[in-house]
């Protein structure tokens, strides 16, 4: 991306209207704004009234970016990383001693929904703009209110301040003089609005001039927006826009698909038909920006037209327009005109006589510094123990910078500029104030004392840059925008381009000085855009120049054409000045040749830039001076270039005598030359390039749009030095985020900022002791992300790397390496199959392992290789039991499992030729993700441990699925639809620590010749059955429309079918000891439980990641307990644990708790589902059988019975059911005697009825329950029904009911052996027959009667499972398998060992290759192979005489195998390792369970200290004899003198250029040059032996 930006570039101009163009008087607005609420709560609400009045200073109070938290009546300013700067209850303001005890130094708790963007919800309510802000101060006072009466704690008068938006703001109130706002705007207009000035009108016509395509989008109503445009712009208003959009009910405009949110059009102000697609221009109400993208193609003629949108709101105006529709954005930000002033310390005030003429009891304009709340852009955050305070930016700062393209105080600012203008971008350097026009605000400049000490530190810079001369210095300075107290209304800043740091020839050089010696240059022009071109010279800029009327129309970008002032020297980069015009500068000093060539260094610029920009230096003449004392240039320097010269000849001869260490290693599968080589090798580099800008841009976008968000605030993104803080919490992130940031280097390597925050990230990950985590030092998964993604970035960024860096980084992945493997034979990881850390640690010690085996160190390649083999290739043969495609730990865990899962397939495959792209549960895996996504790809079916939809992509996944096994583009539909559709406001965000981890391996595995094509039976709710996971889902992958439904079932085995058959049926014996070698813990008590989401919208949902306790999850539990209970004196399933974060699945009962889907099938679009699931409940309690019925009706219409048969000796005396959502909170209804329960979600209410088979209805308990601290997320919101049990059979009937139905009757009759239901709705009316005693009397499950239609559900279409056979051979499979990898090592042994040349350093890698054989083979192994060696460097030596070098000559076969006996050493090892490791002894479920979460914040008891990263014990001894750094003695000799050597010479170089070269005999000086000749040849000859010996 360019770092600059115009509206020239721009095909599409669009605008808000709200404080856009049209612009309000702030104070009367407010006031205005307030009355209208306060008036609506106290006439109508019965609030005190004491709200009605309101002092001129009370508008203080609002300032913008504030953040309510409405149940504890506090206000909140909050800090970038989510830490609270200030804080009041009420209005009165809290000190910081209170806000750190309540807030503490940690992020808000809601931050991260918050900052997913800016979000909104019950909890919570931020305030962005200027229509909101008097609420704030209204919502304020009625705290205080509260206070004051009432003594709250918690408060509940957000839904009266809503009820007053909505009388005020509601689409009627205009037209129907209702509130008081619209009355007073439409009878006084001038008193609240601003007349649009005329360059905004001539700025708009000259647009529209220019061929660009006007749009307004307002969320404003029809007849509003008519209003304000005639009083701004005129009766002719229209003629101004292309389209002009009402209503459109932003961000939703931009986030909705078109069958949501379609275009209508307007007859009288009043909205008429939906439109199928928008053909022309024209005023529309609604709409969304799809549709409106497809006719701004149309009207451009261009596939991509670019378009920028001017805005004031971030949250419905610059996130959306950039997150969803990638547009640039403009955002207009008032407080740029407020935040000028600094703020006066407290205590301080201006006397009343000074102040403006409209100042004084006038209330001031909310973008103006509040007293109370400070700047909006920058605050102080206060240190603990009266340590200094931190000046910190705001989070409000922030999102500027993350999602503006600009910041400009109004339209007006940039009226009068051209359309070519380039404005800095933000984002594009390191400066923090970059993107803000005219100027940033004035709290984020340093202060004068900041600056005082920058600038010697910019002399260094400017002199360690040798190539800049004095007049490049003078260059650069010229620049300047003079003295910063000046009004700059009239001028953009100037800044600093390298294209414009360079001259001509010299030729052309020499031909402009002799003119500029004459007193100027005729004809010599510089002019940026819209600058008026005018004469140089340093006569003429005295003047002022020719053509600039005192330079007031000066807008140049770099190097003004003309002087600000008389008096300024012009001193240009496009031309030179003679030796008399610089003296006149300096003074009288001989300064040399003043035509050098310009370079300068892109950093350097940029910090050049905020010194010129922001007018540290009053002009061009005070830079020269402070630059004068370091500026003169010694000249005593003839004699030196011989001896630079000779010392170069003997380095280059030096160099071209090495050997090519890297020469390219012919790989069995991957072959790659040097790095990067783990996924790709150095000659596919440029086509990646190419990709990035063609075929893969939508994935490059994501990379861009990441790494931006890291460079715009790095010290949220970068580790942290201390150890402490690195290892205080999970730190995941770290490992995660450096893939995608490694890769955006490789694709965008003219990007130095990145490169270096790559280099500087991995330099923090480097001095961490340990990556583990200190409350959790058992766990490797932590230690697994870092080093997964510290050797991919290795990898990726190895020529970009010091060679102090490649071996440092080399031994931090070594340990790490060494560590991981020795975990994997004690921790679960190491034989747990199938579950998610599994592949997670092996991946990483896979990388690890291959990045060490590239540097030649095979030994601990060959173990560490051979091991992570063994463990997964056992995993992919248990993997075909899975015959459904399913992983039992749910779609989220799934998908961080085949995040490392793909990685570990795709590189085996690659390295050692493993291919298991046939295998055929991948073939069946892609139904898992296509048939559990609910209806606008945005949710998932959240069974186990989960989250909204997926940890990991899961469109990496998908396009790893398309590209290898499928080849029918439906994974990259899938991953389009996903990707198109992702959560970026509220629940369902994806997890900063985890958006952007798959980002390079979904752009490596995308193939793009794979058009997008959904499946088949897209668009038509279907039927799925996992038979292997035990659950049913319908109507999954669909478009969030009416009549869309998602319903769920689960009723399975424990571990799926394929685990639980292994453990009990004692199948894989040689590998398998029960339970121990699976892990179940991520799964929860929910055997026969179910979700429903009509329209797609979550009407009973899943508990997501909480307690595995059965009472959050839509299930059932039984009174009174026969067993030890959590919750006496009920009893739910028999794996819920009372004393663990995790399912039980090992002891007792537990391990063989299973349900089982009897029938699911769907007849003429009515579904039906029945599960049985006595298996997962204690037999004590003596149920013969629970069964759950789900007939789906109609799309919005659920019938659920759940019929409960009794032994006759069964204790039980009632059951109790609970149905969850996690988001809304239920509320309660009765109609008729019949209790019920519902919900308000956006399209309307969502209810629930019950009754029992003899038409009796129970009182429900309606609740919310929060979750113990530690786990992700807050809680759930339940019903809780109770039904007390007659014997032998119980049922209870249950109706779940959309918005869109209407259910006039519902009526049960039941007997003994069937049950009838009747539901009569305004449309139609059903008689549902069901026969749940299995019998065998009945024919049929159930029947259904639909409007005079029979459906008859028949057993005959029931579920039979069937057995699957063990895998055959399966022992032979993984060892055949493990045969691949044994010859790429060999093969790199013989390349290492056919380089050495020397018999020093022979000796030594020879022992190091066979340092794990017996001593005696050693000994004749290395004499065989140092005397094959020395003959073919004879070979070598006499081919390359003939100048035929071969660059990768092959080694004799005659090698021994020094592999043979590695693994006879490491089976011995391992063997032994693996019997401790499989002894029977307690396992600490925490211990083994223990997660990665970015989100969870658990303290945990200590265990051992874990282990350092930097070696200890055996791992260091492993890593000290890996590198072998222990030279010989004649190296180290060698070494020595030759560091003695290159002292002398410099000694005696510096004698030369000092005290010999003033000598006035010629004899001295030549004997030091004879002396400097000889040194060179013997500095030669040491480096030549040192090369060889490798010192």
């Amino acid at each position: 991306m360019q770092p600059w930006f115009s509206l020239g570039d721009c095909d599409v101009v669009g605008f808000d209207l709200d404080h856009t163009l049209c612009r309000y008087h702030l104070p009367q607005t407010a006031r205005l704004i307030y009355d209208s609420f306060a008036q609506y709560l106290v006439t109508e609400k019965g609030y005190d009234k004491d709200l009605l009045t309101l002092a001129p200073d009370s508008l203080d109070f609002c300032c913008k970016g504030l953040v309510l938290d409405i149940e504890e009546g506090n206000f909140l300013k909050l800090a970038e990383d989510g830490t609270v700067l200030r804080a009041s209850h009420g209005t009165k303001s809290m000190t910081n001693g209170e806000i750190l005890e309540t807030y503490g130094r940690r992020e808000w708790k809601h931050f991260n929904t918050v900052s997913g963007m800016v979000s909104r919800s019950a909890k919570y309510y931020l305030y962005d703009n200027y229509f909101d802000l008097p609420g704030a101060l209204l919502c304020a006072r009625v705290v205080d209110s509260l206070d004051q009466h009432d003594g709250q704690k918690k408060y509940d008068f957000w839904k009266d301040m809503v009820a007053a938006v909505q009388h005020n703001y509601k689409i009627s109130a205009f037209k129907e003089d209702s509130g008081t706002y619209f009355p007073e705007v439409k009878n006084h207009p001038d008193k609240y609005l601003q007349r649009c000035p005329e360059s905004v009108k001539k700025w708009l016509k000259q647009l529209k001039s220019a061929g660009k395509i006007l749009l307004l989008i307002t969320s404003s109503h029809s007849d509003y927006c008519r209003l304000l445009c005639e009083h701004i712009l005129g009766n002719n208003f229209e003629e101004y826009f292309d389209i002009m959009i009402t209503n459109a009910l932003k961000p939703g405009f931009f986030s909705h698909t078109p069958n949501q949110r379609p275009f209508r059009t307007l007859e009288n102000d009043e909205e008429q038909e939906a439109l199928l697609s928008l053909d022309k221009p024209g005023w529309y109400s609604q709409g969304n920006a799809i549709q409106l993208c497809e006719l701004l193609k149309k009207m451009s003629g261009k596939l991509d037209p670019k378009v920028v949108y001017f805005g004031d709101s971030m949250h419905s105006d610059i996130f959306p327009a950039r997150h969803y529709s990638n547009w640039e954005t403009v955002f207009i930000l008032e407080e740029l005109l407020g935040d000028k002033v600094a703020v006066p310390e407290e205590g301080e005030s201006e006397p009343l006589e000074k102040k403006g003429k409209y100042e004084g009891d006038q209330p001031k304009a909310p973008y103006s510094v509040s007293k109370q709340w400070g700047s909006f852009f920058m605050d102080r955050l206060p240190g603990l123990e009266n340590a200094e305070e931190t000046l910190v930016r705001t989070w409000s700062c922030k999102c500027i910078s993350t999602y503006s393209t600009i910041a400009i105080p109004s339209l007006e600012a940039i009226a009068d500029l051209p359309l070519d203008y380039r404005f800095t971008r933000f984002s594009s350097n390191r400066s923090a104030t970059a993107g803000y026009y005219p100027s940033p605000p004035r709290v984020m400049l340093p202060s004068e004392e900041s600056v005082t000490m920058k600038l010697p530190r910019v002399r260094a810079l400017l002199q360690k840059e040798r190539n800049l001369s004095l007049s490049g210095f003078k260059s650069l300075f010229s620049t300047s925008l003079g003295n910063p107290s000046k009004s700059r209304k009239d001028i953009a800043p100037s800044y600093i381009e390298p294209s414009l740091l360079s001259t001509g020839s010299a030729q052309k050089r020499s031909k402009t000085e002799s003119r500029a010696a004459g007193g100027g240059v005729s004809g010599q022009r510089v002019s940026g855009p819209g600058s008026t071109p005018c004469g140089s010279g340093v006569g003429r800029a005295r003047g002022g120049g020719q053509g600039c009327p005192g330079g007031s129309s000066l807008r140049t970008r770099a190097f003004p054409g003309c002087p600000r002032r008389s008096g300024d020297v012009l001193l240009s980069g496009h031309r030179r000045l003679d030796t008399r015009s610089v003296a006149e500068v300096l003074g009288s000093r001989r300064v040399g040749p003043v035509s050098e060539r310009i370079w300068i260094a892109k950093e350097e610029i940029h910090e050049l830039n905020e010194l010129v920009a922001y007018g540290y230096f009053k002009d061009g003449l005070a830079a020269i001076e402070t630059w004068r004392s370091d500026a003169t240039m010694r000249t005593h320097t003839r004699g030196a270039p011989s001896v630079f010269f000779i010392h170069a000849v003997c380095f280059a001869f030096a160099y071209g005598a090495r050997e090519d260490l890297d020469a390219m290693v012919p790989f069995v599968n991957a072959k790659y030359d040097s790095y990067p080589m783990l996924y790709f090798s150095k000659g596919d580099m440029e086509a990646l390039r190419l990709q990035a800008t063609t075929t893969h841009r939508h994935i490059a976008a994501r990379l861009i749009e990441a790494v931006q968000t890291m460079l715009s605030n790095p010290l949220e993104y970068l580790p942290p030095w201390d150890p402490k803080e690195f290892s205080a919490r999970w730190n995941e992130i770290y490992g995660n985020n450096l893939g995608a940031l490694a890769m955006f280097c490789i694709l965008y390597p003219e990007n130095i900022e990145a490169i270096n925050m790559a280099k500087d990230y991995m330099e923090r990950m480097a001095a961490q002791p340990s990556w583990l985590v200190k409350d959790a030092p058992w766990d490797e998964v932590p230690l697994a992300h870092s080093l997964v993604g510290f050797a991919t970035a290795y990898d990726f960024l190895y020529s970009y790397l010091s060679k102090t860096q490649q071996e440092r980084f080399l031994e931090v992945i070594a340990n790490a390496s060494g560590y991981m493997y020795e975990a994997s034979y004690r921790r679960g990881w190491g034989f747990q199959y199938l579950h998610n850390h599994q592949p997670t640690n092996c991946v990483a010690l896979l990388a690890g392992s291959l990045v060490l085996m590239n540097q030649g160190y095979l030994q601990e390649a060959y173990l560490w290789t051979k091991q992570v083999l063994a463990i997964m290739e056992k995993s992919v043969v248990l993997l075909q039991e899975v015959t459904d495609g399913s992983l039992y730990e749910g779609v989220a865990y799934g998908s961080y499992t085949t995040r490392s899962l793909f990685q570990y397939m795709f590189l085996v495959q690659r390295h050692f030729d493993i291919n298991h792209f046939s295998h055929p549960w991948l073939k069946q895996h892609f139904a898992f993700m296509y048939r559990t996504v609910l209806p606008g790809f945005q949710r998932t079916v959240a069974i186990a441990d989960s989250n909204y939809n997926w940890f990991y992509g899961p469109e990496s996944q998908l396009v790893f699925l398309d590209k290898f096994v499928m080849r029918n583009g439906s994974g990259n539909w899938l991953a389009e639809q996903i990707r198109r559709n992702r959560v970026v406001e509220g629940p369902g965000t994806a997890s900063k620590g985890q958006r952007w981890c798959t980002l390079h391996t979904e752009f490596l595995w995308y193939d793009a010749s794979l058009r997008s094509i959904p499946p088949p039976d897209y668009g038509v709710p279907k039927l799925h059955y996992f038979e292997d996971w035990g659950v049913v889902t319908y109507g999954s992958a669909l478009p969030a429309e009416i009549n869309r439904p998602f319903l769920s079932f689960k009723s399975g085995k424990l571990g799926g079918r394929a685990i639980y058959d292994i453990v009990h049926k004692n199948k894989y014996k040689e590998w398998i000891r029960g339970w121990r070698n699976f892990n179940a813990g991520h799964e929860h008590p929910d055997q026969n439980s179910f979700t429903f989401a009509p329209n797609g919208v979550p009407f009973i949902t899943e508990a997501l990641y909480g307690p595995k306790y059965t009472f959050f999850n839509n299930v059932l539990m039984f009174s009174p307990a026969v067993s030890k209970s959590c919750f006496s004196p009920w009893e739910g399933q028999i794996t819920e644990d009372c004393s663990s974060k995790w399912l039980k699945y090992k002891h007792d009962l537990a391990g063989d708790c299973q349900g089982r889907v009897v029938a699911a099938m769907e007849r003429s679009g009515v579904v039906f589902i029945r599960g049985e699931g006595v298996g997962a409940y204690n037999p004590k309690l003596k149920l013969r059988k629970l069964q759950r019925n789900l007939i789906l009706l109609h799309p919005q219409l659920l019938l659920l019975v759940d019929q409960i048969h009794l032994e006759d000796d069964s204790p039980l005396e009632a059951a109790t059911s609970f149905f969850h959502n996690v988001d809304v909170p239920f509320e309660e209804t009765v109609v008729d005697d019949v209790h019920g329960a519902f919900i308000r979600q956006r399209d309307g209410i969502y209810k629930m009825y019950w009754m029992d088979d003899t038409g009796h209805s129970e009182k429900a308990t309606i609740a919310s329950r929060m979750y113990p601290r530690g786990y992700p997320y807050n809680g759930t919101n339940y019903v809780n029904v109770t039904t007390l049990l007659r014997h032998p059979i119980t049922r209870a009937i249950y109706l779940f009911i959309g918005p869109s139905v209407d259910v006039q009757s519902f009526t049960v009759r039941g007997d003994s052996p069937q049950l009838d239901v009747f539901v009569t709705t305004s449309e139609h009316a059903y008689a549902v027959y069901l026969w749940p005693v299995e019998d065998g009397s009945r024919s049929a499950f159930a029947q259904v009667i639909a409007d005079r239609q029979k459906i008859v559900f028949d057993r005959a279409s029931a579920i039979r499972s069937s057995a699957v056979p063990e895998v055959k051979d399966y022992i032979g499979i993984v060892e055949r398998n493990l045969q691949h990898f044994k010859p790429v090592f060999q093969q790199l042994e013989k390349q290492i060992l056919s380089r050495v040349r020397n018999t020093a350093s022979f000796r030594k890698t020879a022992e190091r290759l066979l340092r794990f054989s017996d001593k005696r083979q050693t000994e004749e192994a290395i004499d065989r192979i140092f005397a094959i060696s020395q003959r073919q460097q004879q070979q070598h030596g006499r081919a390359k005489k003939n100048r035929k070098v071969a660059k990768g000559y092959k080694f004799v076969d005659a090698v021994p195998d020094i592999f043979a006996q590695i693994e006879v050493n490491e089976r011995k090892v391992r063997q032994k390792a693996q019997t401790q490791a499989q002894k029977e002894l307690p396992i600490d479920e925490d211990e083994e369970m223990k997660d990665l979460l970015d989100f969870a914040d658990i303290t945990y008891v200590k265990h051992k200290t874990g282990v350092s990263i930097k070696g200890q014990s055996g791992l260091a001894q492993m890593v000290t004899t890996a590198r072998s750094r222990a030279p010989s003695i004649s190296a180290s000799y060698t070494r020595l003198f030759l560091i003695l050597n290159i002292a002398i010479f410099f000694v005696m170089l510096a004698m030369q250029l000092t005290y010999f070269q003033k000598a006035k005999r010629l004899h001295g000086q030549r004997c030091l040059y004879a002396i400097l000749l000889v040194d060179s040849c013997i500095l030669l000859w040491l480096y030549s032996s040192c090369s060889q010996s490798q010192c």
